[in-house]
């Protein structure tokens, strides 16, 4: 059996952490959009989106 041993968490860790994937979600979230906006189907086949 594995022992695991868990650390408190960093509060700046988390802060850091949690920015991060809030940053990476809004881009992908405005890709998302800007592909459906402005994107033709024949261009988002060839890239397989």
């Amino acid at each position: 059996m594995i022992a695991l041993s868990i650390d408190p968490v960093n509060r700046e860790e988390l802060h850091y952490i949690l920015h991060n994937a809030q940053e990476a979600l809004q881009l992908k979230l405005e890709l998302d959009y800007l592909r459906d906006k402005f994107w033709k189907p024949e261009s988002l086949q060839l890239i397989n989106i």
